[in-house]
């Protein structure tokens, strides 16, 4: 056995301990045959480099003594602005404590001999390692240095115990089921009724159906995608059914009219539903201002609005929700810079939002104002005060999980505007939140379907008048 703190270390391993050995800087015990090379340079420089040839084993353990402590610190990034000189000091303060100070994070003696930064930075640092000593142990049972990332990221106190309870859970990480159903018999025992492995198939055939873009599914549906995960003959009918059952009691589906919702996008479409119900519960206020400034944001557009471009235009001023539709050359963007141009003079925050650059890039361009990708949008601080609209172009696209991150992003008192085509450009993921909105019936939608524009009157001062003699009567 050698132990290796070569910051180059080329190995001959299985890829399930590769990533480890060449992101960290830890403690390296390798068992297997090996031989030193020393390589020369041109500029006399000499380098050697151990290499390992089917090494037998690979165990990464944390520093033994407060020698390999400060080295490990000193030379690892995590422990920013942490050096060898700063940890010496710190030896001198401390002295034998140092060491189990620093294991146990004893944050009152570790503040006598390094700064407030300096302790959190020590802290933060080791927390990045602590599941570390699990690697080897996640590596044996054959879990891919993938899903053990995640594993990390997710759970900074990750326990093994969690993984032999329940090994389909690594399936929501990405895992296939076929692949956590392998390891859970393999290396836990489990058995072919076990109930973790009725509710893992049940929950991993669901989850392939929201790929098409569904949120729910029926059981006839399900069962077929069900059975084929748990390897049944046809007439295994009891089994299958029992993982239905077991799914809809202690997973969190739901069975609504012989439909089977998973738990988590029920819960999604609810919040929204909630939120988008409330908002139209009461229309915006309209002034007399407003027919003013839509004349006045009309000045520079090249075309004339028709009656049904007017139309939407004004119910995206008038509803706290609007949703404009149509396909190309049907005058979207045009409405569009119409409504933005208004909603500025009116004193509202402009929100333009699509899902891909390119497509925020040609929004940007077309309506004049500044834009941006959803992804960057939620990025930003949420919008809490002041006067905001959020617009979000070709909303087909956008899926139930995003939409539900938009709404959570808002608060109740911002407007929103979706503009698209229902018939095109289906989210990738699950929900057809477009498509759904507009089919509700609910909605204040607007749909634009003359592709050649016409020239002539506005459209704006007649339907106006009806506006005005609609609101006289009501």
């Amino acid at each position: 056995m050698i132990v290796c703190r070569l910051l180059l270390l080329y190995l001959m391993l299985p890829l399930t301990c590769i990533w480890i050995v060449y992101m960290l800087n830890l403690r390296k015990e390798i068992t297997g045959t090996y031989e030193y090379r020393t390589e020369t340079y041109s500029n006399n420089y000499e380098r050697t480099r151990v290499y390992f040839e089917n090494p037998s084993s690979l165990e990464l353990t944390m520093p033994n003594d407060i020698d390999e402590m400060i080295t490990f610190i000193s030379d690892s990034k995590e422990f920013y602005r942490i050096g060898r000189k700063t940890m010496v000091d710190a030896q001198d303060v401390l002295r034998e404590e140092l060491f189990p100070s620093i294991i146990n994070k004893d944050l009152e003696k570790l503040r006598t001999a390094f700064t407030d930064k300096q302790v959190e930075t020590l802290i933060n640092g080791f927390e990045r390692f602590e599941n570390l000593r699990h690697s080897i142990w996640l590596s044996q049972h054959h879990i891919p240095p993938n899903i053990q990332q995640k594993l990390f990221k997710l759970n900074k106190s990750f326990d093994p115990r969690d993984i032999k309870n329940n090994p389909y859970e690594l399936v929501t990480l990405g895992l296939s089921f076929e692949q956590a159903d392998k390891i859970a018999k393999e290396s836990f025992g489990f058995t072919g009724d076990h109930p973790y492995r009725l509710i893992g198939a049940t929950n991993d055939a669901l989850k392939s159906i929201s790929k098409w873009g569904n949120t729910w599914a029926t059981a006839d549906q399900v069962l077929p995608l069900v059975r084929k995960r748990l390897k049944l003959d046809v007439n295994e009918f009891d089994l299958t059914e029992s993982a239905m059952s077991l799914a809809v009691r202690k997973f969190g589906f739901t069975e609504i009219n012989g439909r089977f919702h998973h738990g988590t996008y029920l819960f999604m479409e609810m919040v929204i539903t909630h939120r988008f119900k409330s908002m139209l519960s009461t229309k915006a206020e309209w002034t007399d201002l407003h027919p003013e400034v839509i004349n006045k944001a009309m000045e520079n557009n090249p075309f004339s609005l028709t009656e049904k471009q007017a139309e939407a235009v004004f119910k995206a001023l008038e509803y706290n929700l609007a949703t404009i539709i149509g396909g190309a050359g049907t005058g979207k963007t045009t409405v569009l810079r119409t409504v933005l141009r208004a909603f500025h003079e009116l004193g509202y925050n402009i929100h333009a939002v699509a899902l891909a650059g390119k497509a925020a890039m040609t929004l940007k361009k077309s309506v004049g104002f500044q834009t941006s990708t959803i992804a960057r949008f939620l990025g930003q601080k949420p919008l809490v005060e002041g006067k905001h609209v959020v617009i979000i172009d070709e909303a087909s696209m956008v899926d139930l999980p995003t939409m539900f991150q938009i709404v959570l992003h808002c608060s109740p008192d911002v407007r929103f505007i979706l503009v698209g085509d229902d018939n095109q450009l289906a989210s990738i993921r699950a929900g057809l939140v477009l498509t759904d909105m507009v089919r509700s019936g609910v909605m204040p939608v607007t749909e634009l379907d003359i592709v050649q524009r016409q020239e002539g009157a506005t459209g704006i001062p007649d339907y106006s008048r009806n506006k005005q003699h609609e609101r006289c009567h009501q």
